[in-house]
């Protein structure tokens, strides 16, 4: 399931341990760790076992997480 949040609510956290694609704003990120860190927040995001966390950036492009091993949290990233 891909999963395209724009803000955050509680009852997102039931979607996100179903989502394998979890795209969101800057806004949503900055939601998550209270700043532009965008690695902090798709940390945060990769607990719930997306294998691919996206945060889009508007004209500057996006940031993209990928785990690199199904079973860990570690993530693989672009930017």
């Amino acid at each position: 399931m891909v999963l395209d949040i724009d803000d955050f609510n509680p009852q997102l956290e039931k979607l996100l341990r179903f989502a394998v694609v979890v795209i969101g704003s800057e806004v949503f990120a900055q939601l998550l760790n209270q700043n532009t860190n965008y690695l902090e927040a798709a940390q945060q995001i990769s607990h719930f076992d997306p294998r691919t966390v996206v945060f889009t950036l508007g004209s500057r492009g996006c940031f993209v997480g990928k785990k690199i091993n199904i079973l860990s949290n570690r993530l693989f990233l672009y930017q």
